[in-house]
C-alpha cells in the first residue's frame, strides 16, 4: 500500500479543521444582501355592457412589487395611474390590445415582468357567447361565436377553483353558474365575470360536478343525490335522493326535455357502474336506458329524438331518446373527460372540449362536420361548457 508522506498528509489535516472558520469569516465579511422581489405586473378586466360599443371596461391591477403604471389601452388613450382599479370607454368596435408597465428602474429584469398584456373584444352588435371552465388558471372563460378562427379568449376575474366541472348558463337573467367539486360549493356570476357570489357551500352538496336551469331553479349533481335550489341558492333541497347501494350513485351531468316531460342524466363510473338514465321531471320511472357508460356531459335535440352525451371509454356519442341507436361520431377525446356539453339548437350545433389537443370543438348535431372553434393556441384546458344564445 503507498502511503503520503508525513507532512502531506499533516498539512492536510490542518485545513480540513480550518474550513469551517474560514467559511464562517467569509460569511461575515460578505456584503452582498438579497435582490429586491421581482416585480410581477398583471391585471383582470371586466367589460361591460356586454361588450357592445361603446363599452366601459373595469381594468383591476393586481401587480405585486410595483409602482409607477402606465396603462396603453390599446385605441391611442394611455393613463398613469397607480390606482388599484381604473375605467375606460371604447367607443368602437374592435380587439385592442392592452398593455400595462411598470416603471422600476434598478430591478433585475432577469427575475421580473415589467410589462403585462392582454387582448380584449368589443363588438358593434349582440353575439352568442361559448363558456367553459380552464384548469389553465382554473377560471371561467368565454370566447364570442363570431365566426373567428383565432376568437379572442375572456377570462373572469375569478380565480382559484379546485376542480371546476360544472357550468350552466341562464339565459333569461344573464347568470352564470359553476361548480367546485373539490371544495362543495356553488358560485354565480353576472355574464360578464362581474357580481360574483359563493350562492352554496357544504350540505346537501357532495361533490357537485352537474349544473342545469329548469323553470327558476338551478339543479345540482351530487354523489347520492341531485340538489334543487333556487336561482340565488336559498332554499336546497334533494330533487332526487341516491345511494352508495343503489344505482345511479353519482350524477355526472344532467339536462331536461320539457318536449317529453322527462330528465336524462349519466353515473359515474369511477366508483359506481356508470350509464345514461331517464326519469319523469317528477322523479319518477328512474330508468337505465344506456348500460355501462362511463358518463361525462349530457345534451338533448328532442325535436330530432337524439341525446348527445360523452363516454370516457369511447368519446362523443348520439343516440336516440330510447337509448337503442348508439353512434359514436369523435373519439379524439377519448379517455379526456368531457364534463359539460352545450348545445346550440337554433343554429344546430353541438359544442365540447378536447382536453386531448387543448381545444373546443363543435359538430352538428348529427356528428358531421367536427370543427375547432377555440384553437390550441389559446393555451386552455377546457373542463365543462355552457351557451349563452340569448345575448
Amino acid at each position: 500500500m503507498k502511503t503520503q508522506p508525513f507532512p502531506a498528509v499533516f498539512f492536510r489535516y490542518l485545513f480540513l479543521l480550518s474550513l469551517p472558520l474560514l467559511l464562517f469569516v467569509n460569511c461575515e465579511e460578505s456584503t452582498m444582501g438579497y435582490p429586491d422581489p421581482s416585480v410581477q405586473t398583471q391585471f383582470d378586466i371586466i367589460i361591460g355592457n356586454q361588450g357592445i360599443a361603446p363599452s366601459e371596461v373595469t381594468f383591476i391591477n393586481k401587480s405585486l412589487n410595483a409602482e409607477n403604471f402606465e396603462w396603453d389601452f390599446g385605441d391611442g388613450n394611455t393613463l398613469q395611474s397607480d390606482a388599484d382599479t381604473v375605467y375606460h370607454t371604447y367607443v368602437s368596435a374592435g380587439d385592442f390590445k392592452v398593455r400595462l408597465t411598470a416603471d422600476m428602474p434598478g430591478h433585475d429584469l432577469h427575475y421580473s415582468n415589467l410589462t403585462f398584456e392582454r387582448t380584449i373584444q368589443i363588438r358593434d352588435d349582440l353575439v352568442k357567447r361559448l363558456y367553459f371552465t380552464c384548469r389553465n388558471g382554473d377560471k371561467v372563460k368565454y370566447v364570442a361565436l363570431d365566426g373567428s378562427e383565432d376568437p379572442v379568449v375572456h377570462e373572469f376575474d375569478h380565480s382559484g377553483f379546485s376542480r371546476p366541472y360544472g357550468l350552466a348558463v341562464d339565459t333569461v337573467n344573464g347568470w352564470v353558474y359553476a361548480s367546485d367539486y373539490g371544495t362543495d360549493q356553488v358560485y354565480r356570476y353576472n355574464y360578464d365575470g362581474s357580481d360574483m357570489e359563493l350562492i352554496m357551500s357544504g350540505p346537501p352538496l357532495r361533490g357537485p360536478i352537474g349544473l342545469t336551469v329548469y323553470e327558476n331553479h338551478l339543479y345540482v349533481g351530487n354523489e347520492w343525490a341531485v340538489v334543487r335550489a333556487n336561482l340565488d341558492g336559498t332554499d336546497p333541497e334533494v330533487y332526487l335522493e341516491l345511494n352508495a347501494a343503489d344505482n345511479p350513485s353519482e350524477i355526472i351531468d344532467l339536462v331536461f326535455d320539457p318536449l317529453n316531460d322527462q330528465v336524462f342524466l349519466t353515473n359515474d363510473k369511477w366508483a359506481y357502474t356508470g350509464g345514461v338514465w331517464r326519469m319523469n321531471i317528477d322523479g319518477s320511472n328512474l330508468t337505465e336506458i344506456v348500460p355501462g357508460t362511463d358518463g361525462g356531459g349530457i345534451a338533448v335535440d328532442p325535436e330530432n329524438d337524439r341525446l348527445i352525451y360523452y363516454d370516457w371509454e369511447k368519446g362523443m356519442c348520439l343516440n336516440n331518446l330510447e337509448g337503442t341507436n348508439e353512434v359514436v361520431f369523435d373519439t379524439s377525446n377519448q379517455g379526456q373527460m368531457a364534463w359539460g356539453i352545450a348545445v346550440d339548437l337554433d343554429a344546430g350545433k353541438v359544442y365540447y372540449g378536447d382536453r386531448a389537443s387543448g381545444t373546443v370543438k363543435r359538430a352538428n348535431l348529427d356528428g358531421s362536420n367536427i370543427e375547432v372553434v377555440v384553437p390550441a393556441s389559446a393555451n386552455i384546458n377546457p373542463q365543462a361548457v355552457a351557451i349563452d344564445t340569448f345575448r
